[in-house]
This record gives structure tokens, C-alpha cells and sequence, in this order.
């Protein structure tokens, strides 16, 4: 069981991709291109301050840990790409596993 916690928002002025869970804000970014790379099978890439994101064993979803050893946040795949295709005008759900 998955619920939604946050959004991937683009933000065109820097190329990047902004992690804000709700009630905690912005939690981390990644580039546009690593983003990108990603989705082509280049993983992890980081995400910064301290995490990173990997292609799920499915290759349907991204899976985001920030920090590294942290929570699991995961988006879906198909979703991410629409994002980078329709670049800044949409952003993308942020899932985690509920308890």
C-alpha cells in the first residue's frame, strides 16, 4: 500500500528537479539531465543534499532515498518522463510505502 506525500515539481530556473514531501518542504534535488540519465539506465544518480534515486527492479517506478540510508520515496516511471517531455508545466506524485 502506497500513499501520496509529496511532489517532483520542476524548477526551470535552475534545470532541476525539486523532492518536497508535504509538511516537510523541500527535501532534496536532482538535475534534469540526471534525471533523464536515469531513466536511460544510468543509476543511481545522486540526489542532493544526500541521497539518491535507481530505477525500481520493475523499471516502472524511481525510487528516491534521501538520505541515502533513509526513507524510500518512490514516483512513477512513465510519470517522470511525461514531466521531462512536457518540461516545467508538470509535476509528479511522490509515493511511500504506508504503515
Amino acid at each position: 500500500m502506497y500513499e501520496k506525500v509529496g511532489w517532483l515539481k520542476p524548477d526551470s530556473v535552475n534545470d532541476l528537479v525539486r523532492v518536497i514531501v508535504d509538511g516537510q518542504g523541500d527535501i532534496g534535488t536532482i538535475t534534469r539531465e540526471n534525471i533523464a540519465e536515469l531513466l536511460s539506465g544510468v543509476e543511481p544518480e545522486p540526489v542532493l543534499p544526500s541521497g539518491e534515486a535507481d530505477i525500481s527492479e520493475s523499471a516502472r517506478g524511481v525510487k528516491v532515498t534521501i538520505p541515502v540510508e533513509g526513507p524510500v520515496y518512490v514516483v512513477i516511471a512513465e510519470q517522470v518522463r511525461n514531466m521531462l517531455e512536457k518540461w516545467p508545466r508538470k509535476k509528479v506524485a511522490v509515493f511511500r510505502t504506508g504503515s
